[in-house]
């Protein structure tokens, strides 16, 4: 279920796409680091995930470890 929480969830896509037309992409950069780390640790600040969509890592969703490694 997570590993389709990412660009791969139409609706937490065009969240993220009306966030930045709206408010740019700083303010994603918040979402990005629990629903697409991959993707967030790969973009350049202001790139759009209108302009990175086809990139493999706006597909990935969060790895397992993530979250199941968290211990306190």
């Amino acid at each position: 279920m997570h590993h389709f929480s990412s660009f791969n969830n139409q609706w937490y896509r065009k969240s993220i796409e009306y966030m930045q037309d709206v408010a740019g992409v700083q303010p994603s950069k918040w979402c990005a680091g629990c629903h697409d780390p991959a993707f967030a640790l790969q973009r350049d600040d202001g790139c759009t995930i209108k302009q990175n969509i086809d990139k493999p890592e706006a597909q990935a969703g969060p790895e397992c470890m993530m979250c199941h490694s968290i211990v306190q």
